[in-house]
């Protein structure tokens, strides 16, 4: 840690570009489309430092304009953030950039590189550097001493092609300490249609937020503690309420989508930030604990503006909930939705997966389908366990032979086709029959209809969930 300037204000003339891969998901128009903050972040902390940086978006972005820029710019570094079905294609765009600028410094980070660093190195030759972690300590390191083979928090190849995987640093506990994200260089209104489930720049004007990093929970299939570590790690207040106003000044938001992991793991950080929303006349959605959310909380979160939050469940059945490390019980869990309805927050999302535990049964499934009826979510969002690397979830079902090592990168999704694993009591296509069922029995039942109906305030919003239903059905 003491390599770094604790401003970040050395002198780089280093040039970088930061790129998201396109994720390509079949049958799911209605998939969220957010900025990827985590290069803006990046990119900040490259441009305080005195270097230039520039971002590619390839989800909203032509591939072209990714040539043209290394053609153009012959940036030093090029930086890629992937998640798992991301890889392969960064692996391609990685050679790419390569055939086009060989002398470049082709880096990859994101939680699938930092789980599997030398795997990365080995599956791809044109990727000279993989951060492992958060990046900005290591991008600073990297673009004071040309990335050389002691740059902390990164794998590399010595001289002989060996793997060398170097220690990371302590993750960066002052977050006060860092710019705001760079999104003046980001696409910005290219970003349209969802930002995530239920609010749409169709219908609001809206932009997107990070005030904390991780998460205190440490559930089998998250990798989150991958790249974040332990714990949860917050901006102060203060430095939240000034990138508030200037997003309002500069992009005209009226509603935050607060994208912290758990918005509520300090209960009155959260009440006072809403404080914030309040006296701007601002509305914000958030995601919660359910261990820490009562009436109160929900009722002074409802009265500063928020309008929708989201809270994980995971199973019904308190079996698996103990299998994979999920502190809430079901009376948590019933109390803390009961809350959220009692205080008027509009919309409701209740997060469930299948097979979270590879051991769960049509017995655990029930009792799944018993909690949701009984906790009435507006949106309801259940997703088949993806077991990412680095997680205990495919530590377990790798052991158990009901994952194979070769599966491709690109097939782990949570929607859009079958998983190419098994759970021990189901195949993929029958978690995906029973993944349909459940949604279509709740989402397109009298009661959710009815409830989702009384809500709405909108012809545009109106337009959003019609949209939604039909893209489902399609899909």
């Amino acid at each position: 840690m003491e390599r770094y300037d604790p401003e970040f204000r050395f002198s780089s003339k280093s040039s970088a570009l930061f790129v998201r891969p396109r994720l390509y998901v079949k049958h799911l128009p209605f998939v969220s489309t957010q900025p990827p903050l985590n290069l803006a972040m990046l990119a900040a902390v490259a441009l305080r430092a005195g270097g230039k940086a520039d971002i590619l978006d390839l989800d909203v972005e032509v591939e072209k304009s990714f040539e043209e820029k290394i053609r153009r710019d012959r940036p030093d570094t090029i930086a890629f953030t992937a998640m798992t079905p991301q890889v392969p294609e960064a692996y391609r765009l990685a050679k790419k950039a390569k055939e086009i600028h060989p002398s470049t410094t082709v880096v990859i980070g994101g939680p699938h590189a930092s789980a599997l660093p030398e795997r990365t190195l080995l599956e791809c030759a044109e990727i000279d550097r993989v951060v492992i972690g958060e990046g900005e300590l290591p991008l600073l390191a990297g673009l004071e001493n040309g990335w050389d083979e002691k740059t902390p928090g990164t794998a590399c190849r010595d001289r002989s092609g060996e793997p060398v995987i170097n220690e990371r640093p302590a993750p960066l506990e002052n977050l006060d300490l860092l710019p705001p994200p760079a999104r003046h260089i980001l696409p910005m209104k290219k970003y349209r249609g969802q930002s995530y489930r239920g609010f749409s720049r169709d219908v609001l004007k809206l932009q997107e937020i990070v005030t904390a990093r991780g998460c205190p929970a440490s559930c089998i299939f998250c990798a989150c503690g991958v790249v974040h570590g332990k714990g949860v790690r917050a901006k102060p207040v203060e430095s939240v309420k000034k990138e508030i106003n200037e997003l309002v000044s500069t992009y005209g938001a009226r509603h935050f989508v607060v994208l912290d992991d758990t918005f509520n793991a300090d209960r009155d950080r959260a009440a006072a930030i809403a404080e914030v929303f309040r006296k701007r006349s601002l509305t914000f959605s958030v995601t919660m604990r359910a261990r820490k959310t009562d009436y109160e909380l929900a009722l002074h979160l409802s009265k500063c503006g928020c309008t929708g939050a989201a809270m994980g469940g995971e199973s019904g059945s308190g079996r698996i909930r103990k299998l994979i490390g999920k502190g809430a019980s079901g009376e948590n869990i019933i109390t803390a939705f009961d809350a959220l309805h009692r205080a008027g927050i509009k919309n409701i999302e209740a997060d469930f997966m299948l097979t979270s535990h590879p051991d769960e049964t049509w017995e655990d499934f029930a009792e799944t389908e018993k909690l949701i009826r009984r906790i009435r979510p507006d949106i309801l969002f259940l997703s088949i366990a993806v077991p990412l690397p680095g997680t205990r979830l495919r530590e377990i079902m790798l052991k158990e032979k009901l994952l194979s090592d070769d599966v491709p990168w690109d097939r782990y999704l949570f929607y859009g086709e079958p998983p190419p694993w098994r759970a021990k009591h189901f195949t993929g296509e029958e978690l995906v029959r029973h993944q349909r069922r459940i949604l279509r029995k709740y989402l397109f039942s009298g009661r959710s209809i009815a409830g989702r109906l009384r809500k709405i305030a909108s012809v545009r919003e109106l337009r959003y969930y019609i949209s939604a239903g039909i893209a489902f059905l399609r899909g």
